[in-house]
């Protein structure tokens, strides 16, 4: 027992709180210091920075009886995102270009609108002005065959519709006649109600800058400054203490 009770078992080393507040307030010139560096960072890149710009593009869907999207914005969106703006990605790659502003897409639910913005310096508005272009492209030949292809179908309705009140017109059956012509209308004006897509607008520049604001700049740098100045101590004082142990 006695034998038992002399074995002392060693325990870690513990560190705590005020342990932690003294390691900060002894190397608090390098806590400090490095705060500083990562401020003056922040105003040197504040300073020469590019003013960003927002670009925008507008595209008006096709459109059924001048108010409903004859294609669903959300499904068109969707071929933008997943398929042709990697396609375009893929394609500058192999170029050796390199893909500037890549734009994000809005649309509401139910509206015949999508939009395009893209943010980017002034130097490389041309290139988001071919990114732009090439996507709306794209989009734009998706709706004409699309519209082409609903106006051919509703055509052979009507055509079908035709011959049918032809046969059945020498007959005694106004009901089913009448039936069929309601029909033709109905085929009709959904065939006139079709109206083509286009592009509003192509990469419109803001009137100002679109940046960030500089305040929300500088808080941010001065954020990441106070974490990799207490960052900065504990590593010091790491080191510090590694040396120590080994002279």
């Amino acid at each position: 027992m006695t034998q038992y009770s002399n074995q002392k078992m060693e325990k870690p080393e513990e560190i705590g709180l005020v342990d932690l507040a003294a390691i900060l307030v002894v190397r608090r010139m390098v806590a400090i210091s490095v705060l500083l560096l990562t401020v003056f960072a922040g105003i040197l890149y504040f300073l020469i920075a590019p003013d960003q710009y927002q670009y925008r593009s507008l595209f008006l869907v096709a459109q059924q009886n001048g108010a409903t999207p004859a294609q669903s914005t959300q499904y068109l969106v969707s071929k933008l995102e997943t398929f042709w703006l990697p396609d375009m990605e893929s394609l500058y790659q192999k170029e050796g270009k390199r893909l500037v502003g890549k734009p994000t897409f809005d649309r509401t639910s139910g509206s015949t609108m999508i939009e395009f913005e893209s943010l980017a310096t002034l130097e490389d508005e041309s290139l988001v002005r071919e990114l732009h272009e090439n996507l709306l492209d794209r989009l734009l030949k998706e709706q004409q065959k699309y519209l082409s292809d609903q106006k051919e179908s509703f055509q052979q309705q009507l055509n079908s519709s035709d011959e049918l009140i032809q046969r059945i017109s020498g007959l005694e059956n106004e009901q089913s006649l009448a039936a069929i012509v309601q029909v033709r209308n109905e085929i009709k004006l959904k065939l006139d109600g079709l109206r083509p897509a286009e592009v509003l607008t192509t990469a419109r520049r803001s009137l100002k800058p679109d940046g960030r604001p500089a305040w929300q700049i500088l808080v941010g740098f001065l954020v990441a400054g106070v974490v990799l100045g207490i960052m900065a101590a504990f590593v010091a004082e790491f080191v510090a203490r590694v040396r120590a142990k080994l002279q």
